[in-house]
């Protein structure tokens, strides 16, 4: 999907490897930086790191390459279903009711930028075409317009 979008991004020596690789948690199920649960998705950055929704910890890590534990970069209320990044450097989380946007070189310590969701009085999922039933996939194309796959609507 990346070589239609992003056209800067095609790999032409791809090779399929079929001996696996860990490279993020692989130390059972839990809460510690070496460790994962629940895993919705994953996106890397142009610096091969990876970020991972770790959806039942309700966090966001990020892998270096080569590294053998993560980052927390979200942690909270907040339950991470879908992500994705984009090679200008933004990340862009699905939580359960909103999609919002960091810059990968800033600390998360903000609430980030409300993209999609979460309006209204009443955060949350709802029927309105501004609610969100539940994110299953999430994509940014170049122009930065953002489209959801909408799970559940009820």
């Amino acid at each position: 999907m990346l070589a239609l979008t992003y056209p800067n991004f095609i790999c032409r020596t791809l090779s399929w490897n079929s001996t696996p690789i860990i490279v993020a948690g692989g130390n059972g199920m839990g809460t510690d930086q070496t460790q994962l649960q629940i895993v919705f998705d994953i996106g890397i950055d142009i610096n091969q790191n990876l970020y991972v929704a770790d959806f039942q910890n309700s966090r966001v890590l990020r892998w270096p390459i080569g590294s053998t534990y993560g980052t927390s970069l979200t942690a909270g209320a907040l339950t991470p279903s879908a992500l994705f990044v984009t090679p200008n450097g933004y990340i862009y989380i699905g939580f359960l009711d909103c999609v919002k946007k960091w810059l990968l070189d800033r600390p998360f310590t903000t609430e980030g930028v409300l993209v999609a969701g979460g309006y209204g009085n009443q955060h949350g999922p709802g029927t309105a075409l501004e609610k969100v039933g539940e994110w299953k996939g999430l994509f940014v194309d170049i122009e930065g317009d953002v489209y959801v796959s909408d799970y559940y609507k009820p």
